[in-house]
């Protein structure tokens, strides 16, 4: 179980943990419904894992703003 982050270094070694990827990692997520575990993820699966957030938690009118500045952030 991983409980400390990775390091940059160490994300660019993993493949993002979504089993429909196999991305090169450059972020981590973590879910208390996982043991609060840190997982690898690439930043397709990053953007898609906050618009999912965002929209469940502000709704749509406010969730898209949000997540329009942060693909432009990723350079997506």
């Amino acid at each position: 179980m991983r409980r400390k982050p990775y390091t940059v270094i160490g994300l660019r070694r993993l493949k993002c943990a979504n089993w429909k990827c196999n991305n090169r990692a450059e972020h981590q997520w973590q879910a208390c419904a996982d043991g609060g575990q840190f997982r690898p993820v690439c930043a397709e699966c990053d953007i898609v894992i906050n618009t999912f957030v965002l929209y469940f938690m502000f709704g749509e009118k406010k969730a898209k703003p949000l997540i329009k500045a942060y693909r432009k952030e990723m350079g997506r």
